[in-house]
């Protein structure tokens, strides 16, 4: 069996698709059981180990009933564990991420989110982001040191 065939197993099983944090606990208990076939990522780390009371959103693009069967589409041959790993990044990050309906001043897509930022002073603030082109829009323009997503609390406090 694959790593994917693997993964799409877990996916398979309905137990795991009853609602957004339970799914999203068991992919990071997978991906932790199958952590020796991936390479180290910081964005992967990130998401592996945060706290889903904080970051799980209340309706992310993926539909449960669905899921499973649009995995399966997915053509990931050769036991290819980066392809993998980005699959799971994806899956991940949908579940946390806010869309802002923003359009991109840079390439005008319509798919910016809403993230976290540490800035040189180590504080956090929310900044935009998009997904297509990853231009950042943050108070100040300043180089931004490190971008995680934002929390429900500090999407809270902006009213978002």
């Amino acid at each position: 069996m694959t790593l994917w065939d693997s993964f799409l197993e877990m996916v398979s099983d309905k137990n795991n698709l009853t609602d957004y944090k339970t799914y999203y606990s068991a992919i990071v208990k997978w991906t932790k059981k199958h952590i020796k076939f991936f390479t180290y990522d910081n964005s992967l780390d990130f998401l592996l180990n945060l706290d889903i009371n904080e970051y799980i959103i209340e309706n992310p693009g993926i539909c449960l009933e669905t899921e499973y069967e649009r995995l399966k589409k997915e053509h990931i041959k050769n036991n290819d564990s980066g392809l993998v790993s980005m699959m799971i990044i994806y899956i991940l990050h949908e579940m946390v991420t806010i869309k802002s309906g923003f359009e991109c001043p840079r390439c005008s897509g319509d798919t910016a989110f809403y993230i976290a930022e540490f800035d040189n002073s180590n504080e956090r603030k929310c900044v935009l982001m998009c997904e297509e082109c990853n231009w950042c829009l943050n108070e100040n323009s300043s180089h931004i040191k490190k971008l995680i997503p934002a929390s429900m609390n500090e999407l809270w406090e902006l009213q978002i």
